[in-house]
């Protein structure tokens, strides 16, 4: 992701919704890592950047909130190194929405993009039956429920949404064996 400025030290701050389609996207396309740069660029920094050589600034504001997404106790993180689920889930209602499921240890995680367009109300199907609500990241309180395997949810145009469903029986415990995180409740 390489920030947006124009004169030195402006900068566009990013909205959630934004945000979340600038890191879930590559998620559904497959991404396991994600780059950040363009911290380095002179135009974009402060005098007091500018003598640090870094845009510390863009940093604070900005990147670090996104950043902390991914860290091991944040929402995504298990999402981006989880396998792709083998769950034989399947989407109808629209043509323009793609999506990637993703299995952690006691969570299943949908993460769906919707590309321009009209607004469109689809629907989930091949989820667990023991799967009974989903929390949607970065829209809290928001969330679905499933019935039978199955959710219907609407996509304006170029919207992300990224669902969490916690197993059954689980502790939303999530990661390796070796490095188990508690899952953060929203």
């Amino acid at each position: 992701m390489l920030q947006r400025c124009g004169q030195a030290g402006r900068y566009t701050a990013l909205s959630d919704v934004l945000r979340a389609a600038l890191h879930v996207v590559p998620i559904i396309a497959g991404a396991r890592g994600l780059l950040y740069f363009g911290g380095n660029v002179p135009a974009c920094q402060t005098e007091q950047d500018k003598a640090l050589g870094w845009n510390w600034s863009y940093y604070g504001k900005v990147l670090k909130s996104v950043l902390d997404e991914f860290k091991p106790s944040g929402p995504l993180f298990p999402a981006l190194i989880a396998p792709d689920s083998k769950l034989p889930v399947i989407m109808e209602g629209a043509t323009d929405v793609e999506y990637r499921v993703r299995e952690s240890d006691g969570a299943i995680f949908l993460l769906a993009a919707k590309r321009e367009g009209s607004t469109v109300k689809v629907t989930f199907r091949g989820l667990p039956g023991d799967i009974s609500t989903g929390d949607l990241l970065y829209e809290a309180p928001r969330t679905v429920t499933t019935k039978d395997g199955a959710f219907t949810d609407w996509f304006g145009p170029n919207e992300v949404h990224a669902y969490r469903f916690v197993r059954s029986g689980s502790s939303g415990v999530t990661g390796s064996k070796k490095d188990q995180q508690r899952m953060p409740q929203q």
